[in-house]
């Protein structure tokens, strides 16, 4: 059991390192978002606070999404209010939580009508 553990943990570990850069390196590099990108569909995963939130490739983003929509309890969206490189006020944002307070953010260019 305990085994099975550390091997789910390494996993994780060597996924989120490999295809979403550390949460080290975001922090560090924060402006690797979609926020500040002209790329649409564009992919982030990371913890709640915007800090630590990575650009991840489309079709990593785009599997990792479609993956965690399987469980519709886990899916919402916000409003980004600030103003992105797509959309002058604001863009619509959905996520699907992944657990351990990480989160694939997709945003498409929705933006905010009003």
């Amino acid at each position: 059991m305990k085994v099975a553990v550390l091997v789910i943990v390494i996993i994780v570990a060597v996924v989120l390192f490999t295809t979403a850069g550390s949460v080290f390196s975001a922090s560090v590099n924060s402006r690797d978002d979609c926020f500040s990108s002209v790329e649409r569909p564009c992919y982030m995963r990371g913890a709640k606070a915007p800090l630590f939130w990575v650009k991840v490739g489309q079709q990593g983003g785009e599997n990792s999404y479609n993956t965690c929509l399987s469980n519709p309890n886990l899916v919402g969206e916000f409003v980004y209010a600030g103003p992105t490189p797509v959309c002058e006020k604001g863009e619509i944002v959905k996520t699907c939580y992944q657990g351990s307070g990480f989160a694939i953010f997709y945003l498409s260019g929705e933006c905010v009508k009003s």
